[in-house]
């Protein structure tokens, strides 16, 4: 248990301060925040177009409306597995 405990803390500590809740109910304050804030829309991939954005670090996804979302590292590797192209690889990445 102490173990877990001592890990459970060490990975907490080591957090973006993003990624940091003091409480659970700022836990669910930004869940709640976050699910009201995304969507879900249908878009064809080959209407879709990927920058790189250098000042927040970020990879954005345009579609053809000119409509931007941020990219998480799983959405973005989906999406470059769904056309071939292995994520590591990308361009628009930082490295």
């Amino acid at each position: 248990m102490t173990r877990n405990l001592y890990t459970a803390s060490r990975q907490w500590a080591t957090r973006p301060d993003d990624e940091r809740f003091e409480t659970i109910e700022d836990l669910a304050e930004f869940c709640e925040q976050d699910r009201s804030d995304s969507a879900v829309s249908n878009v064809r991939l080959g209407d879709i177009r990927f920058t790189y954005d250098g000042d927040n670090d970020e990879v954005l996804m345009i579609g053809e409306t000119g409509s931007t979302a941020r990219m998480t590292s799983y959405a973005f590797g989906q999406t470059a597995r769904s056309v071939g192209a292995p994520p590591s690889t990308c361009g628009l990445c930082p490295r």
